[in-house]
């Protein structure tokens, strides 16, 4: 009845040619569980609704996840901050005190050979 429905109408997308395909290749499959009578039938009360999204909450959830991702990204950041002084130690100690010992010590050592 929906296959006939669907194709005479020509709506047929590709989104519901593969619901259409399941739903037909799984008809055979599956066999709905016979009802046992009971002997006094109950209506049972449908439980409450939730509330209604509002727009206001899913804005509220865009902030929160926003700070969240904020924290993520702060919390990374300082994360590498901390792994740079040691990783900056021996370049430091290689290159940049020798030729600050030469620009300090440079003028006393001229004059030094200059005196003599």
């Amino acid at each position: 009845m929906l296959r006939e429905s669907v194709v005479r109408r020509g709506i047929l997308t590709a989104a519901s040619f593969l619901v259409l395909i399941m739903l037909v290749g799984c008809q055979g499959l599956v066999k709905a569980p016979t009802p046992t009578p009971s002997p006094t039938p109950t209506p049972t009360p449908a439980p409450p609704l939730p509330p209604p999204a509002t727009l206001q909450t899913s804005i509220n959830h865009i902030v929160v996840m926003a700070q969240e991702n904020r924290d993520m990204r702060m919390s990374a950041a300082e994360k590498k901050a901390a792994a740079l002084p040691p990783k900056l130690t021996v370049p430091m100690i290689l290159f940049f005190l020798p030729v600050l010992f030469v620009v300090i010590l440079g003028p006393s050592g001229i004059k030094l050979a200059a005196m003599h």
